[in-house]
């Protein structure tokens, strides 16, 4: 089997060779020989010849080097072959945006990157002077001269603490090096996040003026085509007096009264239909209570809860039943049917059936069988994806799916620098502690450990903080410096993309307003009573009422000074 699979991939790889060599010879061709100039033609070169090696009789070698050979070439195949995601700058420049948000903001990245240095190298110094020759031989190893604890108090500036066994003058030391090296450190990371947000809130406004623009031509379509109808039925109509009405009569749409009666209860259209969906909507909340109850071991040992907790869910799914016919009646068209949603409500009924199937099987069954039981557990959990069909809120849902897909395209950037680092970075971990044999080889053994450790230590979380003197504590530092900057870019486009879909809801509120003639903040015009109309139905006596008031109150007086 592992043969198998080993030739798989050799013919996986034979298949990208060719691909990859074709690709870099037509950007060769294409851009007349520059390609191999730029550093992303560079990386494409390496990353291919570290491709080729590995096709060869050094494939197994490369792989899995043991780092003990004189040669340092076959030890780092793996991290220049990585190198290959570089080359996807040409698709999605990722780099490049950062370059220039480095460039746009380079005065203050300076300034706060000299403050960093500074606070750093003061609090690594005070700690090295008061924990050299430490009792604790844990604390003494970190800190055996001043390089070597530079990248754990850097580590603790960013927040986090792998060992806390200090003495009582380097704890005073912590508490104003923390104070202040968070204040840098964070100053970096915001200057980095708000400059990528800025760079590309600049491209969301062109895009949103754009995007006015082609309301603007689309509405004006659209007048110029009712007009040029409008026209041409007149036209017709003159044409044809006799039969002008049946020829311009739409033929009304026909639809039952259950379903008719089916959306006006699933839209809350009616008294009647708002009871019945917070009915709903209450049993929903009830259920899931019901299952979050149902697995607290307590309960599970009580046969009497148990009883109870299962006619709950039985009372429940009969409601979700009712509920789903309901919302499949009120659809009217063969894909609202079909929706993910309705198929998700359906496939929330299941679960309660399999579970009472599950439940008439013989005691042996149910527990050679407990793989079934579990996966009826996740489901009848997922049900709480429902709340978010509740009519309250209704549009905020809908501002995060427009979020969710604003994010998606938004977030191309820096996910795929994210990706790249994250790599890479896991690469180089793996080929720096095992050359230098440092204190996390054991954990970076493989490219997927160093892959999960560096997720870890992405987030600003670091378990493990020893590494190899020299290139593996210099990883570190470029974790802490740049890393952990760059992944916290997502979080704050997030932010920027949700406030600028409320200011794209905004104006589209008042183009609907201003298409319908009515200020933003008023009501619609058809839920409003006219001026005149409020007065006929008055009644004569409330007008006569109304005139003697404005009569005894007089005329209202302007300001006292008229300029």
């Amino acid at each position: 089997t592992c043969q198998a699979w080993n030739n798989a991939l050799y013919g996986i790889d034979v298949a990208c060779m060719s691909f990859f060599v074709v690709e870099f010879l037509l950007r060769i061709f294409a851009l007349r020989g520059l390609y191999l100039i730029s550093w992303v033609g560079l990386a494409d070169f390496l990353s291919l010849a570290a491709l080729g090696i590995t096709l060869t009789s050094l494939r197994d070698v490369s792989l899995h080097p043991n780092y003990n050979s004189a040669m340092i070439a076959d030890d780092m195949v793996i991290p220049v072959r990585l190198l290959r995601l570089v080359a996807m700058e040409s698709y999605v420049p990722s780099f490049f945006v950062l370059g220039n948000v480095v460039w746009l903001n380079r005065q203050l990245l300076l300034k706060s990157f000299y403050a960093l240095v500074c606070v750093w190298y003061i609090f690594g110094v005070a700690l090295y002077v008061e924990e050299n020759g430490s009792k604790d031989k844990e604390i003494s190893s970190r800190y055996a001269d001043v390089l070597t604890g530079l990248p754990h108090a850097l580590v603790h500036m960013c927040g986090d603490y792998p060992v806390q066994n200090y003495s009582h003058f380097s704890q005073f030391s912590h508490f104003w090096g923390l104070v202040f090296g968070q204040c840098v450190v964070s100053a970096v990371t915001g200057i980095f996040t708000a400059g990528f947000v800025d760079y590309l809130g600049d491209e969301r406004e062109m895009e949103r003026q754009r995007a006015a623009e082609r309301r603007l031509n689309l509405v004006t379509n659209a007048v110029v085509m009712l007009q040029a109808k409008f026209r041409r039925r007149r036209r017709l109509a003159l044409q044809n007096q006799g039969a002008s009405s049946s020829a311009c009569a739409v033929p009304a749409r026909k639809s039952g009264a259950f379903c008719d009666c089916a959306l006006d209860i699933v839209q809350q259209r009616t008294f009647l239909g708002k009871c019945i969906m917070i009915f709903c909507n209450a049993v929903l909340i009830i259920n899931i209570i019901n299952t979050l109850a149902g697995s607290v071991p307590e309960v599970e040992a009580n046969g009497q809860l148990l009883l109870v907790l299962d006619i709950i869910e039985c009372g429940c799914c009969s409601v979700f039943v009712v509920e789903y016919v309901l919302r499949v009646l009120a659809c009217r068209t063969l894909c609202e049917v079909i929706a993910p949603m309705r198929i998700f409500d359906l496939l929330c009924i299941l679960p309660t059936i399999a579970h009472m199937v599950l439940q008439s099987e013989p005691h042996r069954w149910q527990k050679e069988h407990a793989f079934w039981e579990n996966m009826i557990e996740c489901l009848l959990v997922c049900r709480v994806l429902r709340v978010l069909e509740f009519h309250c809120i209704r549009r905020e849902v809908r501002l995060v799916q427009r979020t969710i897909g604003a994010c998606l395209q938004g977030l191309m950037l820096p996910g795929m620098m994210a990706v790249d680092i994250w790599i890479i970075s896991a690469g180089m971990f793996v080929w720096v502690e095992g050359y230098f044999k440092g204190p996390e080889e054991e954990h970076m053994r493989s490219l997927p450990d160093a892959l999960y450790w560096c997720s870890i230590y992405l987030l600003g979380e670091w378990a493990n903080d020893e590494f190899s003197d020299g290139a593996g504590s210099r990883l570190c530092i470029f974790y802490c410096l740049v890393a952990v900057a760059l992944f916290s870019i997502p979080i704050g486009l997030v932010i920027e993309v949700t406030s600028s879909l409320l200011r794209d809801m905004a104006e589209e509120d008042k183009e609907i307003h201003r298409l319908k003639g009515v200020p933003p903040g008023r009501p619609p015009s058809g839920l409003r009573v006219p001026r005149k109309s409020r007065k006929s139905q008055m009644g004569p006596e409330r007008s006569i009422l109304l005139k003697k008031k404005k009569t005894r109150e007089g005329p209202k007086m302007g300001p006292r000074w008229n300029f």
